[in-house]
């Protein structure tokens, strides 16, 4: 076959462009095996060994992309790419090489959206696959100088091919991907939520908290907490499952609308194809009625000439043959009759004496009686040539009657075969009318085939339509699944719940079925979250707490406090507030959050302003939260920091507010009171430090070393009594045996060598 030829065309269409149609098809209807299958054997094979003609892999699997352009066709000049490609073989490479990169980054998409370990693990292998395939690209250092020349000499060495950046793309894209994977994220880089060991077989079992049969607890090590609260969240999670949903919907119908239109253009197919068979038959018809015409037409000339003849024969009458033959017999019959009288005289004359004289006898005695015979003999032969004679001229008489018997019967068939013809006239007419119609009818389901065929809402923009759905369907169920897992994430930050069974199941995505009811799936753990919540969502009591930071630090000669306040400028203050200043107050409290938090400057004057353009940061650097009633937990809070599934360190950590004032400033530039309005009817977020535990740590710095003067006075003392941190606190009662116990556990602490 020669591929540069006048037929070259043609047969690359045939063994290029259809394999890599199908590919393409295979890819995004994510047959991901039969696409690579179709791929590595009909276009692009990288692992294939064998080698070709200058001892290189054969990695290309056709003609088209194996042959090497010569470079010395005119058509190399031509502007036009598809002509180009048609010359020069590595534009088709190219596209094919990308194709298969991104179909194999397309599969790991597919698996990572299943959040599963074995799918992770599959995600891992196709990216890396795809990583491989790309290599390594010599791509341009940014250090690189460039030194400007003038243009004149400038030379072909100066200028570099530009590297193809949709492969840069695609590479750092994979990058990205893998990123995600070994750093615990999802698919579009959020905190990956707890995988279960196993993945669970049935993604809509919801009983008794558990998902398939297996229970999948909260992991809040790599819980993502969102900043708004759950209230106002949940609304919003909610309407973005509803546009999930519709986009699942509306994908199905675009499925079932190419479904239904393949399905058509199908059957106007084989409606044309039958069209031609009814032609056929009309076809048929019209022959058999003409032919049956012709029938008739010889009929009628058989009947015609029976007519003709027994008219004839009636008209004749006798012919000249039988005329003569009559006549002959009855001169016959004449001749006989004449001979019979002869032998009557003779027996006359016998019985008459023939001895002449005087001597007796002579005569014979019986010649009378002869006689007599001869003359009954005549008369008979007469009588039986007469009878002859009438039996013939009666069967004349009977043969001319049935001539003309077939004449009016000949005459009759003659009228009713005229009367026939007509009729086979009319069937004939009809037959061509019918041939017309099934014509007519043809050309128009034709017509219509071609419109179904050729317009826009045909089979080819409906695959494209499913395709581009498809593409934007599986993200949007990304971003929704990331909101939700937020969602679950706000629940349990303002539950303080980190052991009820997860309420987002990441299985709720199934390709095989093309992620159709996600949106459900997800619809029903909110509605499962949202319930638990009315149910779980008890107001707590809420405390106020002033702390002393000068007491705080352990500070109470004042020497030492001007000190302190000397070197705010260049070292901040770093102070904690520890589980103890919190149980001699209300022993036996646990989850402990924090809803407000503001910082005062008590200044030894009684100046009302305060300090002027104060400028400070409020850092909080860690926090733990006892999430339960249990005492050895609340002990390591006393000991040691070791890890304890009670014990919830820094939620949502390293927040920071800057104050402005030095009266109950918390960072948000409005009045000190109206934090609480602000908490009710704000925008959702949460405030600075709410829902963190109370046990925390802290540093106030300043930024402005300026400012650290206005805090000493004139008289070189402190302007600065002292710093003042104004908490309000949410707390959960731990019952009358744990606050026993926290007591114990505070005489302990005071009296450690007891």
């Amino acid at each position: 076959m020669d591929f540069h030829g006048a037929n070259g065309r043609y047969f690359r269409e045939l063994f290029l462009h259809l394999p890599f149609l199908v590919t393409t098809r295979l890819s995004e209807e994510k047959q991901f095996q039969e696409a690579l299958r179709w791929c590595t054997e009909h276009l692009f094979d990288p692992y294939r060994t064998g080698t070709g003609e200058h001892d290189q892999p054969a990695l290309w699997s056709t003609r088209p992309l194996a042959d090497i352009s010569t470079g010395t066709s005119q058509l190399d000049d031509s502007v036009d790419p598809a002509i180009r490609a048609f010359t020069s073989s590595r534009h088709y490479r190219q596209a094919v090489f990308l194709f298969l990169v991104e179909h194999w980054q397309r599969e790991g998409d597919h698996y990572y959206r299943h959040l599963t370990r074995d799918s992770l693990t599959q995600a891992w292998l196709s990216y890396q696959q795809a990583l491989k395939l790309i290599g390594q690209i010599a791509e341009t250092s940014r250090g690189d100088s460039w030194t400007a020349q003038p243009l004149k000499g400038v030379t072909e060495g100066a200028f570099r091919t530009p590297l193809n950046a949709r492969l840069t793309d695609l590479r750092s894209t994979i990058e990205q991907r893998l990123f995600n994977l070994r750093h615990g994220l999802t698919l579009d880089g959020k905190a990956m939520p707890f995988l279960p060991l196993y993945a669970t077989d049935d993604p809509f079992s919801h009983s008794s908290g558990k998902a398939g049969g297996l229970s999948s607890t909260y992991n809040s090590a790599f819980g993502l907490i969102p900043v708004y609260r759950f209230p106002a969240l949940v609304t919003r999670v909610q309407q973005a499952i509803r546009v999930l949903t519709d986009m699942g919907r509306h994908l199905m119908h675009l499925m079932e609308s190419e479904f239904d239109t393949s399905l058509s253009v199908q059957l106007q197919d084989q409606q044309v194809q039958l069209a031609d068979f009814t032609i056929k038959l009309q076809a048929e018809a019209l022959n058999a009625a003409q032919a049956g015409k012709q029938t008739l037409i010889s009929g009628k000339h058989a009947i015609d000439l029976r007519h003709t003849f027994y008219r004839d024969q009636v008209s004749e009458g006798k012919t000249d043959l039988e005329s003569i033959a009559l006549r002959c017999k009855v001169d016959a019959a004449y001749m006989e009759t004449a001979t019979s009288l002869p032998e009557a005289v003779k027996g006359t004359l016998d019985a008459l004496p023939n001895v002449f004289g005087m001597a007796m006898g002579g005569q014979e005695f019986s010649a009378p009686v002869s006689a007599a015979i001869g003359g009954a003999h005549a008369l008979s032969r007469a009588l039986a040539f007469a009878s002859d004679r009438l039996t013939t001229e009666a069967e004349y008489e009977r043969r001319s009657r049935g001539w003309q018997l077939e004449v009016d019967l000949a005459a009759f068939e003659m009228a009713t075969l005229n009367q026939q013809i007509v009729e086979q006239d009319i069937l004939i007419k009809s037959a061509a009318i019918a041939v017309e119609e099934a014509k007519a009818q043809r050309i128009a389901m034709q017509e219509a085939y071609v419109s179904m065929t050729t317009g826009f809402t045909i089979i080819p923009t409906y695959n494209w339509l499913v395709a581009r759905m498809s593409t934007v369907y599986a993200p949007a169920y990304d971003a929704v699944l990331s909101m939700a897992l937020a969602l679950e994430g706000a629940w349990r930050y303002e539950i303080g719940d980190y052991e009820h069974a997860q309420f987002i199941r990441t299985g709720g995505w199934n390709d095989n079925f093309r992620g159709m009811l996600a949106g459900e799936s997800l619809q029903l753990d909110v509605l499962e979250m949202e319930a638990a919540y009315l149910q779980s969502s008890e107001r707590r009591m809420n405390i106020r707490k002033t702390v002393s930071l000068r007491s705080q630090v352990g500070i109470t000669d004042d020497g030492k406090w001007l000190k302190t306040l000397q070197e705010l400028g260049t070292k901040p203050l770093m102070f904690s507030l520890r589980a103890a200043d919190f149980d001699r107050n209300y022993p036996g409290h646990y989850l402990r959050q924090l809803k407000h938090v503001s910082v005062s400057f008590k200044l030894q004057s009684s100046d009302p302003d305060g300090l002027q353009n104060l400028c400070a940061v409020l850092n909080q650097t860690g926090s733990t939260t006892l999430v339960r009633p249990d005492i050895e937990a609340a002990r390591l809070l006393y000991e040691t920091r070791k890890s304890n599934p009670y014990l919830k360190t820094n939620l949502r950590a390293q927040q920071q507010i800057a104050l402005s004032s030095s009266l109950s400033d918390d960072g948000r530039g409005i009045g000190s009171e109206n934090w609480l309005c602000e908490l009710m009817f704000d925008d959702g977020r949460y405030l600075p430090f709410e829902g963190t535990g109370a046990i925390s740590n802290w540093t106030l710095e300043f930024p402005d070393a300026e400012v650290v003067k206005q805090f000493i006075g004139k008289d070189n003392k402190a302007a600065v009594t002292d710093i003042q941190l104004h908490i309000v606190y949410t707390a959960a009662e731990g019952g009358s045996q744990f606050a026993s116990s926290i007591k114990q556990l505070l005489k302990e602490q005071e009296t450690p060598n007891s």
